[in-house]
Formats: C-alpha cells, sequence, structure tokens
C-alpha cells in the first residue's frame, strides 16, 4: 500500500473532530486506492476490518510519535472494540496536583478566616 502525505488536526471546543489535510495529488491517490479496494472481495481474519491504506502522517500530539491513521474496509458487523467508546487517558497527574494544591490552599484560606471571625 501506497503511503500519502497528510496532516492530522485534531480540534475541540463547540465542535469536535479530525480534520486531514493533504494536497490535491494526495487525496486522489488516495480516492484511487480506496476504489480499488472497495473493489476487491477480500475478507481478513477475525472479522477485523481490512486496512487498505495507510496515511503518511506527522502526530497531531506532540507526546505521541507513533499516532498512525489507517483506512479500513469492514466486510462484516464490526467488532466490539470498535465501537463507540469514551475518549481515554483521564486527568493527568499536573492537572491532579494543581486541583489538589488549590483545594488545600482553599481550605486553608477558609479556616484562616473562620479563626479570624471568632
Amino acid at each position: 500500500m501506497p503511503e500519502h502525505s497528510f496532516h492530522p488536526h485534531i480540534y475541540f471546543g463547540r465542535e469536535s473532530g479530525l480534520m486531514l489535510v493533504g494536497t490535491a495529488e494526495s487525496l486522489r491517490k488516495l480516492a484511487t486506492e480506496l476504489e480499488n479496494a472497495v473493489s476487491e472481495e477480500q475478507s481478513s481474519p477475525n472479522n477485523w476490518p481490512r486496512e487498505v491504506a495507510v496515511l503518511n502522517t506527522v502526530s497531531p500530539y506532540s507526546d505521541r510519535e507513533d499516532f498512525r491513521i489507517s483506512v479500513h474496509l469492514a466486510t462484516s458487523t464490526l467488532p466490539q472494540e470498535l465501537l463507540r467508546k469514551a475518549r481515554s487517558g483521564g486527568a493527568s497527574l499536573t492537572f491532579i496536583a494543581t486541583v489538589g494544591s488549590l483545594a488545600v490552599i482553599g481550605a486553608a484560606s477558609l479556616l484562616n478566616l473562620l479563626w479570624k471571625a471568632l
């Protein structure tokens, strides 16, 4: 499978999504490759969708250089692992430490105000 030059951009806010930016030539190559893949009747093991293209991209995340975008062809019902899930990752250690510090400072300030009020 030939690789293509794309730049992924993940965005969050009022809308969330993934934007793939590519040149006209890379989009044409991908379209041709996808059209050819759809016409081929091949199954994949374990009902896993067959990979038909891998996009040559730069990671949109500074901490995940191993980020990869691939295109797959579903030939049967999708496996449970591929169905929509909540975003994984959870809170970072920095976020937890910051919120914890602010909570301690806030509690100390309230205790100080209560002590002065007595």
